[in-house]
């Protein structure tokens, strides 16, 4: 199970549960998330009342929700250039905050994207 919360008001979210496919997040009421997903979900953090939300496997396996768990965005594809000049691509492998408060992205090639938790736009990368 994953679970957060935060101090806030009643706009914002409260509190949040994960278990089994099951986002429960505690705003102005209460909002239960089906992920209706075969893949697990790795890891949730909370960015300025909105919840990021990363999957284990696929393409594009980071999403964000509202307080009411409405899907604010999808993550882009990973695009890289190998020494082959191939694009490649695929899952990140984690989420995270710098400790500015920065929402970063990584995957198993060593490559490191901020993000922007409002929109989903890569802002920066790191190799």
């Amino acid at each position: 199970m994953i679970n957060g919360s935060t101090e806030s008001n009643s706009n914002m979210i409260k509190k949040f549960t994960y278990e089994e496919s099951l986002i429960r997040i505690f705003s102005d009421r209460t909002y239960d998330i089906n992920l209706d997903r075969a893949e697990p979900v790795r890891k949730i953090i909370l960015v300025d009342n909105i919840l990021i939300v990363i999957f284990e496997r696929n393409r594009r396996n980071i999403i964000a929700l509202n307080e009411h768990g409405k899907e604010l965005w999808r993550i882009e594809d990973i695009r890289i250039t190998d020494r082959l000049s191939k694009e490649a691509g695929g899952p990140y492998s984690n989420i995270y905050l710098d400790k500015e408060g920065n929402l970063w992205c990584f995957n198993s090639i060593g490559e490191d994207h901020r993000v922007d938790p409002q929109t989903g736009a890569i802002l920066e990368h790191e190799y």
